[in-house]
C-alpha cells in the first residue's frame, strides 16, 4: 500500500488503481471513512484500510449523539419547510380574497347597469349625474 496523492490510497489489484473511499454509519464506527477495494463487492481483491484514527469509546458514544441530534433537527427543518410553503398558501389566498373583497366595496356588483353607469349610445358616450357636477 501506498500513497499517490495526500488522502488517496492506492489498491493492490489492477495495476494498482486508487481504492474508492467509503464511510461506515454503524453504531459501532459512526461515520468512520476506510478505503477499499472498487471491485470489493464484485470479488475484487480484499484491500482494506482506515482513514480515520480509531476512535475511543466515549467518543463514540458522543460523536453517535450528535448524529442523532442533527438527524432530528434535518427532520425538523424539513417539518418547518412543509409548514412554511403550506403558511405561504394561505397567506395568497388571504391575498386574493381581501383584493376581491375591496375591489367588490370600491366598485357595487350594480356597476355597469342602470342609470349610474357610463355608457355609449348611438356613439355619444352618456356620463351618470354624478360626473356633470365635476365637469
Amino acid at each position: 500500500m501506498s500513497s499517490s496523492n495526500i488522502g488517496q490510497v492506492e489498491c493492490e489489484c489492477e495495476g494498482h488503481k486508487l481504492a474508492k473511499l467509503y464511510t461506515f454509519w454503524t453504531n459501532e464506527n459512526p461515520r468512520r471513512r476506510f478505503h477499499a477495494c472498487r471491485k470489493y463487492k464484485q470479488g475484487g481483491c480484499k484491500f482494506f484500510s482506515w482513514h480515520d484514527q480509531a476512535m475511543y469509546s466515549r467518543a463514540r458514544v458522543i460523536k453517535l449523539g450528535l448524529l442523532w441530534g442533527m438527524n432530528e433537527l434535518e427532520v425538523e427543518v424539513c417539518k418547518l419547510r412543509e409548514r412554511t410553503h403550506k403558511l405561504q398558501k394561505k397567506l395568497v389566498l388571504i391575498w386574493v380574497f381581501t383584493f376581491v373583497f375591496i375591489v367588490g366595496r370600491i366598485c357595487p356588483s350594480g356597476y355597469g347597469k342602470g342609470s349610474d353607469s357610463v355608457y355609449v349610445k348611438r356613439g355619444i358616450m352618456m356620463m351618470p349625474d354624478y360626473f356633470s357636477s365635476v365637469v
